[in-house]
């Protein structure tokens, strides 16, 4: 199983992250940030699976966008898998004709440009070959971390959350897991800011790597680019031997 983190457009190769999008096995997406606003339209077509966490605008900006690039009217089209919460939410505010042509109604209608699957947490999903399961965190809105899992390993996603409990407990079910990717958006100095906003700062991230069972690398992400520099600094400062930063681009395996 491989993973890589979307860079957030054509031509932004750094290391800064403003939008989320991750792609597992060149198969599934985790969000829908990023994805429509790459290049390869090969790439972008072969994923016929996104997983939404939410529906903040940085996870689905590139929604309509990747569905347009991948349309097809002799193939079937990519299936969205989220919470009746963020499907509403996106239908309203994004898919409503006014913003963004209604692909829903056009897909009901009988054009079928997109296709819907409810999520239940704690559910199992099988597809491409994986399973991936998703688990509620605490965030400012109904939202999901996913555990994804193939018949040698398992790897998690948590982003966007604050402090939460139930991911961690699903993930020390798994003694197959190989990595977590875990946000941590503000440095310690906003940790008001981050405990308002439903993320995590520095001084945060220390008691969620002790909900981890295990000696698992923690591939760190989300941190808001403006205040990287001081994010990272304080990162390296916690001497936490299994603590990565998570880098834009580059492929990870497990």
């Amino acid at each position: 199983m491989n993973a890589v983190m979307l860079p957030s457009g054509h031509g932004c190769h750094g290391i800064m992250q403003f939008l989320t999008s991750f792609v597992i096995n060149k198969a599934i997406a985790i969000d829908a940030g990023s994805i429509g606003f790459q290049e390869d339209l090969e790439f972008q077509s072969g994923v016929r699976h996104l997983f939404l966490t939410h529906a903040h605008v940085d996870h689905i900006a590139s929604l309509p966008i990747y569905l347009e690039s991948v349309y097809s009217v002799t193939n079937s089209p990519p299936t969205i898998y989220s919470l009746p919460e963020t499907w509403e939410a996106i239908h309203r505010h994004m898919f409503n004709d006014m913003l963004y042509p209604d692909f829903i109604r056009i897909s009901a209608e009988g054009h079928p440009i997109l296709a819907w699957q409810e999520l239940i947490p704690g559910k199992p999903v099988a597809v491409a070959g994986l399973r991936l399961t998703p688990v509620p965190v605490n965030h400012l809105i109904p939202t999901l971390g996913y555990i994804i899992e193939d018949d040698r390993s398992a790897i998690a996603f948590a982003t966007d959350t604050g402090p939460s409990n139930d991911i961690w407990a699903e993930c020390a079910k798994r003694p197959n897991l190989r990595a977590v990717f875990l946000e941590c958006a503000f440095p310690a100095s906003l940790h008001w800011l981050a405990d308002l906003a439903g993320h995590l700062s520095t001084d945060l991230i220390s008691a969620e790597l002790a909900k981890i069972a295990g000696d698992v690398p923690v591939y760190v992400i989300h941190i808001k680019p403006h205040f990287r520099c001081e994010v990272v600094d304080e990162l390296k400062g916690l001497l936490a031997i299994n603590l990565h930063i998570c880098e834009p681009g580059k492929v990870y395996d497990f």
